[in-house]
């Protein structure tokens, strides 16, 4: 018998949850730095993925050998950054009331500690946030966020498990999965599958499945289909009721979460959702 996710109903209107997004994306950051200049030189790709946690609330970088097997980690519900080596000793800092010179600090001797040069934290990332408050070295604030950051992490464990289940129920029919994945350009989960069957010419048609918090488009939290080659916009098939297509910049079909919230069974239509598309989509190939 089909798994079928846990019905998610949140306390928190998912418009109300940007703040929150806003901390955890700049937050990051640091994270981001440390794995994207630790990483081996060469790589093409500009960025590297963070991994989310499920259950455990936390996005973390993967165990770096340069530095001892240590790994970091952002604990979302309490906007707290930590530091865990090979020992497991816990190196922790709760953002509230920081400022990013602060984090700088307290960054920048977790890696001493470590014997690692503490200038990758001072190096720029390839992409750019939107402005914030913090970037004039205001201070975080996870006290008058914390139900929407504990909000947002169920979001976050959510959208894992739907994209959890679409991998699973894919396998027999694709030919590559990637793992599911954070970016931390814009904190979205993303896994990516490539179907053995397909009329597209080049060979090389994905579709990638995702979560995303919100962005500078949508203010937030949405699940996403992108078809890979672009799907054409003159030719881009109905969607279920919770879908809307987004044209602006890229092709993706959209399910926003204030369409599912509050809605019984709202992970039967999520569902759906992903599978009408993706199909839908194949189709036109």
């Amino acid at each position: 018998m089909e798994q079928e996710p846990i019905h998610f109903a949140g306390s928190v209107h998912p418009k109300e949850l940007e703040a929150a997004r806003q901390y955890v994306h700049h937050a990051l950051q640091w994270l981001a730095r440390i794995c994207y200049h630790c990483s081996p030189k060469g790589s093409d790709q500009d960025e590297t993925p963070l991994l989310w946690v499920p259950n455990d609330s936390k996005f973390v970088t993967q165990a770096l050998v340069e530095l001892s097997g240590i790994h970091f980690g952002l604990q979302v519900p309490t906007l707290t950054l930590f530091a865990k080596d090979n020992t497991g000793t816990m190196n922790t800092l709760s953002l509230d009331g920081q400022s990013e010179s602060d984090i700088l600090d307290w960054m920048s001797s977790v890696l001493k500690e470590s014997h690692f040069k503490t200038d990758v934290l001072l190096e720029p990332l390839p992409y750019s946030l939107p402005a914030h408050k913090l970037d004039e070295d205001a201070m975080y604030d996870a006290i008058d966020t914390a139900l929407e950051l504990r909000e947002l992490a169920l979001w976050y464990d959510y959208g894992y498990t739907i994209l959890k289940l679409l991998q699973d129920e894919n396998t027999s029919h694709t030919k590559r999965i990637s793992d599911i994945r954070c970016s931390p350009r814009d904190l979205s989960l993303t896994t990516t599958l490539q179907f053995h069957h397909t009329q597209d010419k080049s060979g090389d048609a994905k579709v990638h499945l995702g979560f995303s918090p919100g962005d500078e488009h949508y203010s937030e939290p949405y699940f996403f289909v992108t078809h890979w080659p672009y799907l054409e916009p003159r030719r881009l098939p109905e969607l279920p009721f919770i879908g809307k297509w987004h044209v602006q910049g890229s092709v993706r079909a959209i399910a926003l979460s204030s369409r599912l919230y509050a809605i019984d069974n709202n992970d039967k239509l999520l569902l759906a959702f992903f599978r009408e598309t993706i199909e839908s989509g194949n189709a036109l190939r």
